[in-house]
């Protein structure tokens, strides 16, 4: 038996922040991730780090990867009518391609002493000491970390998110100057967003999600697609468009078997409104270390309750939103509302992009919107 301290399994934002995270409170510790892909590598993902995640970053020492990276500093809200406002984000976020931000991330967990091992996932046992993965590695803590069609969950027999609890959503790369970024939600598919996400090197990110419960029969890739050229008016370079699916937050997914511990994707951490999911990634990633670090097989019930603490009241309210966004004029007057207080439109974005809640004065703006012709 291959005995480490801790094992985890994929090697994006979430695992690397766990391996991180548990090497910082443990320098000395074995930590072993394991991951099928050689880094650098792509992933499909707006790419989008806003506040809260940078936050997550500077926790975790790994601010380098955003080294001479242009902050967004601008933020576009469009409604599905069209109804466009533009903002200012209380602080600025940043695009970081994940080719680039996984592998920053990486390098930062070798750094600590985190051994990176190219491997598929095969077995999955727990035991009386904790989990054996692929008969060989022992922990008495797993954070599975292996992205939305976790193979952990299958392994373990848990459940996935449900259709119309989760996004399936196409992203590309385009030539573009433009400088802010870009949230719209679309009547197309609709409830469906699309985004244009600046990454400051003449590059934007684009997309297109829409619920997956809206994309039934064939080639569903192929009309996401089409949606997105259809709303965006750009041109993908040849070879970047690539599809994912979305599980969301309100799809409450079990976050925690046993000493298997679930973060990012493989947790439903995905959040309904904008489909962003990299500071979750981080923070849930980060939570699971110092629980494991502390509590050892026992972990599960320490991660719950700081997940629990931490996103209450921020998971409640983008449940109540992701209901509410399934009438477009809902979103319409949401927008509106933010387009007449600056207070609405950084409440939104928050919610959107961070750990925001839905406020009195947001719902105030939403509900005078409603009364207006």
């Amino acid at each position: 038996m291959d005995k480490a301290d801790l094992v985890v399994i994929g090697a994006g934002p979430a695992g690397s922040a766990a391996a991180i995270r548990y090497l910082q409170l443990r320098p000395s510790a074995r930590v072993v991730v394991l991951d099928k892909a050689q880094f650098p590598r792509d992933k499909p993902c707006g790419d989008g780090l806003g506040p809260d995640a940078v936050d997550e970053l500077v926790t975790l020492g790994a601010v380098e990867v955003l080294r001479g990276r242009v902050p967004i500093t601008s933020v576009v809200l469009q409604s599905p009518s069209g109804r466009r406002v533009t903002g200012l984000p209380p602080r600025p976020g940043f695009v970081v391609p994940r080719f680039e931000l996984d592998a920053g991330l990486v390098a930062v967990a070798l750094s600590m002493g985190a051994e990176i091992v190219h491997e598929r996932i095969e077995s999955l046992e727990r035991t009386g000491a904790g989990v054996v993965v692929n008969d060989r590695y022992g922990a008495a803590v797993v954070v599975a970390a292996d992205g939305a069609n976790s193979r952990c969950r299958a392994l373990l027999g848990l459940d996935r998110a449900p259709d119309d609890h989760a996004a399936f959503a196409v992203r590309g790369y385009a030539v573009s100057d433009a400088a802010a970024l870009e949230i719209r939600w679309e009547r197309h598919l609709f409830p469906a967003y699309s985004w244009v996400f600046p990454i400051g090197d003449g590059r934007v990110n684009i997309g297109f999600g829409c619920l997956h419960s809206r994309l039934t029969g064939d080639k569903p890739k192929e009309r996401l697609w089409n949606a997105l050229t259809e709303t965006v008016d750009l041109v993908p370079l040849d070879g970047t468009l690539r599809a994912h699916r979305l599980p969301f937050t309100s799809s409450k997914l079990a976050i925690a078997a046993g000493p298997v511990l679930f973060v990012g994707d493989a947790a439903g951490m995905v959040n309904p409104l904008s489909g962003e999911g990299i500071y979750y990634a981080l923070a849930t990633g980060r939570m699971a270390a110092a629980a494991a670090a502390a509590h050892g097989c026992s972990a599960a019930r320490a991660y719950e309750s700081a997940v629990e603490k931490s996103f209450r009241r921020h998971f409640r309210s983008t449940a109540i939103a992701h209901r509410l966004q399934r009438l477009s004029r809902n979103v319409d007057a949401a927008i509106a509302a933010a387009q007449d207080s600056p207070l609405v439109f950084e409440a939104l974005t928050d919610l959107a992009l961070g750990q925001g809640r839905l406020t009195v004065t947001m719902a105030t703006g939403v509900a005078r919107r409603w009364l207006l012709p």
